[in-house]
């Protein structure tokens, strides 16, 4: 989930402010399939999916 404050309190979004052609539903999936392999490699395979993400 992505949260957003607005004033004191959270708002959640659907999609990132920052990275709005992310699809950040995708996300827990990568990371799962990546938790075995270590930080390292979890961090490389982030990087990766964000900037094949970016290109589309």
């Amino acid at each position: 989930m992505i949260y957003l404050m607005e004033g004191d309190r959270y708002a959640t979004l659907e999609q990132s402010q920052v990275f709005p052609t992310l699809d950040i539903r995708a996300l827990p999936q990568l990371i799962e399939s990546q938790r075995s392999a270590g930080r390292l490699a979890l961090r490389r395979a982030v990087r990766s999916w964000v900037k094949d993400q970016e290109k589309s």
